[in-house]
């Protein structure tokens, strides 16, 4: 959690002054007796109003409080603001939060038939490692790490420039299969088969 702090802290003080009244008014949403700290009753009622499922349980919200006191500072709450805002998942195995590296199927990515709500189908390093996830299409596994996905990403759709279509995640994995230097690296950590 100090690394999604320290980059909660770093992204709002490098944010223009509308996104750090945007904070602000996240703050005070959830400090609703204005007492300038956040409760568990009150955090818990805004998580439950706001749809915020995945965060609404008091661990997390103890996960949050830096100091222990039972309350959530503007800091705390400016942690919370970031990793809502900025999509950070839970861990779809295990269902812990995954402060660092993380891994999608591709296949869910950029499926617009998904009936996920939360985005893709995610697991943190440990699950992938350990096999745990079930989750599979065809009894086949495809994820990529973050940096992984948005670097291939980004080279099929310099690559695609002229070509007036945007690629799909399958289209970029075959692409990053095909490109790879790393002498099938890649391919192990992009698909790993069942049997």
């Amino acid at each position: 959690m100090d690394r999604l702090r320290a980059i909660a802290d770093a992204s709002y003080k490098a944010a223009p002054p509308g996104v750090k009244t945007l904070a602000h008014n996240f703050f005070k949403a959830l400090d609703t007796d204005q007492d300038g700290r956040v409760s568990l009753p009150e955090y818990l009622l805004f998580m439950t109003q706001q749809g915020y499922t995945r965060f609404n349980n008091p661990r997390f919200f103890h996960d949050l409080d830096r100091d222990g006191n039972g309350s959530l500072d503007f800091q705390d709450v400016l942690t919370l603001h970031y990793i809502v805002k900025s999509g950070r998942p839970l861990c779809d195995c295990c269902g812990v939060l995954i402060p660092g590296t993380f891994f999608s199927c591709v296949e869910c990515f950029d499926s617009p038939t998904t009936t996920r709500t939360m985005g893709p189908y995610s697991v943190c390093i440990f699950c992938l490692r350990s096999n745990k996830s079930d989750h599979n299409h065809g009894g086949h596994q495809q994820f990529l790490d973050t940096y992984t996905l948005l670097e291939t990403k980004r080279r099929r759709q310099a690559s695609l420039v002229g070509g007036g279509r945007s690629a799909n995640l399958n289209e970029i994995l075959g692409f990053a299969i095909r490109n790879d230097n790393y002498s099938g690296y890649s391919e192990y950590l992009v698909s790993v088969r069942r049997i």
